[in-house]
């Protein structure tokens, strides 16, 4: 059984090769992925993604004769059985373990912290960097939630770091005349905002917004829209790239999905997304409509 890259749901293939088939079905789930077999070799354990926060997945155990699925403990990612009959998991950059009893299936007690500051993809991918040997010990990639640099690259090829706080960066996208950026972070918890720096970087980085993710501009470089969250609503927002002004909701959206915003048309009248589902799939929205 094995995972694979983007929304889909667990295939499975013999061990001695043949033909690849479905093991577990996607759902209403955003994404399954990192199996683990139990040790009876019946039942597979894999995260089952069911909010943009990977902080909120459930791990799951599914077995392969039958397909029941039962849901083991929500709160984690990347579960991993140890020997010393344990799961193992991560959460908000943290790893935890707690007893578990791999017949029944069923966790027993509290989970307990192991080690903090465990380098892991948590918001991204929901994948930790650690694994549980057969003897107990636990080995790992010390570090903070995957922290990455943001740069700008000419057309040489030359390459230079912008001064950005040490976060995890994603989806950096200039404005249409190049005097800014903007760029998605989000921390160990899932929290996700946007940020605008005027290039070249020699000023203080701005927040925009928060519980907001990819960014895009429009023609004209005065607004920038994204996806996000505001008194709990859902949906694809546009605001004053300066800040000026509080976002201004264009539709709603739902919570199973994921919109993403891509591209405005020259005109500035409709807007391309791409949708986080499956089957994916691209929409447009036209102002006014």
């Amino acid at each position: 059984v094995f995972g694979q890259t983007g929304s889909f749901g667990l295939p499975s293939v013999p061990a001695s090769g043949g033909a690849v088939t479905p093991f577990a079905a996607l759902g209403k789930s955003f994404d399954l992925d990192y199996p683990d077999a139990l040790p009876d070799g019946e039942w597979i354990l894999f995260t089952e993604q069911t909010s943009l926060n990977w902080n909120d997945a459930s791990i799951v155990a599914q077995s392969i004769k039958t397909g029941e699925r039962k849901v083991v403990l929500k709160g984690g990612f990347y579960a991993r059985y140890a020997k010393t009959g344990h799961l193992v998991y991560a959460r908000a950059g943290s790893l935890y373990a707690v007893r578990f009893d791999a017949r029944t299936l069923t966790t027993v007690g509290n989970p307990v912290l192991m080690v903090e500051n465990v380098r892991m993809l948590g918001f991204v991918a929901g994948q930790a960097q650690f694994a549980p040997a057969g003897n107990g010990t636990l080995v790992y990639r010390p570090g903070t939630f995957g922290q990455t640099d943001v740069s700008l690259l000419n057309d040489r090829g030359d390459a230079k770091r912008l001064s950005l706080p040490a976060q995890t960066y994603a989806n950096p996208q200039l404005s249409p005349d190049g005097s800014q950026i903007a760029v998605q972070s989000f921390d160990d918890t899932g929290r996700d905002r946007i940020w605008v720096q005027s290039l070249p970087a020699n000023t203080q980085l701005r927040e925009l917004a928060a519980n907001a993710r990819s960014p895009i501009w429009t023609r004209d470089g005065q607004r920038i829209t994204f996806d996000g969250t505001r008194d709990g609503v859902r949906g694809i927002y546009s605001q004053r790239a300066d800040g000026t002004a509080a976002p201004e909701l264009l539709f709603r959206t739902s919570e199973d999905k994921a919109w993403l915003p891509q591209s405005w048309s020259p005109d500035g009248r409709v807007l391309l997304v791409s949708l986080g589902t499956v089957p994916g799939g691209i929409a447009t929205y036209t102002l006014g409509k």
